[in-house]
């Protein structure tokens, strides 16, 4: 017995990854992410609403507008997410024109119009979960940093992304990209999370936003995969 205990202590242990030593952490939502969330989305969004364009836009936009309108696919891989929440979107803008008298100049607020403002709150949205994303990674990383800093760093992040040109260009008009960045970014908070806590319910969470990934943009599997690898 003596000589299996001095065998035992020669082993080498697990060397645990830095990045995940702190993989028992919860992962609920608090006040703090929240805040954030909302504080770098209303920021990114008031700048895209001003710079949104006010009719149809170039590119695939004014193809979009009509397959929303249908709705209808769009060109492949259909776009399915997009347009059906597009169509629901104005769907609840009528309501709101029937029974609360809003949104009344039809003039001003086109079809194409609203579209570009449905995608505005997309786009700010992506925005505002890279800026929880940076937040979950500097917690998992170094968590005894102090607040302000996870703050400024989180808003840091986010807005070199927001503000990056090709970003705020197709933030500013409907189009599929926005989606795409919102349900990515959503997807790396999953990851993230099922790290720091690996239940069945974040597990089913980020396959849930895996699958939405997949139904609007094929592109997203470069994100999926790394992150099955990551979970395993």
């Amino acid at each position: 017995a003596e000589y299996m205990g001095r065998v035992e202590q020669r082993r080498p242990q697990k060397v645990e990854s830095f990045l995940f030593r702190n993989s028992k952490m919860t992962c609920d939502l608090r006040p703090r992410e929240t805040f954030i969330f909302f504080f770098a989305a209303c920021i990114a969004g008031y700048f895209y609403y001003q710079t949104a364009y006010r009719t149809l836009a170039p590119g695939d936009s004014g193809e979009l507008v009509c397959n929303t309108l249908g709705p209808s696919p769009a060109h492949p891989p259909g776009y399915p997410l997009l347009t059906l929440n597009g169509w629901k979107f104005l769907s609840q803008i009528e309501w709101l024109r029937e029974n609360l008298h809003w949104f009344e100049d039809t003039q001003l607020y086109t079809p194409a119009f609203l579209l570009n403002i449905y995608n505005v709150l997309i786009a700010a949205s992506a925005v505002g979960a890279l800026a929880v994303t940076s937040w979950e990674l500097i917690e998992l990383c170094f968590p005894h940093t102090a607040w302000l800093t996870k703050f400024s760093a989180s808003l840091f992040s986010a807005g070199l992304f927001a503000f990056n040109i090709h970003v705020w260009t197709y933030s500013t008009h409907y189009e599929v990209f926005s989606m795409n960045n919102l349900l990515c970014t959503s997807l790396i908070v999953c990851g993230v999370r099922y790290r720091k806590d690996p239940t069945k319910t974040n597990l089913f969470i980020g396959c849930l936003v895996s699958g939405l990934c997949m139904s609007n943009q094929h592109t997203s599997s470069l994100y999926i995969m790394p992150l099955i690898v990551l979970c395993l």
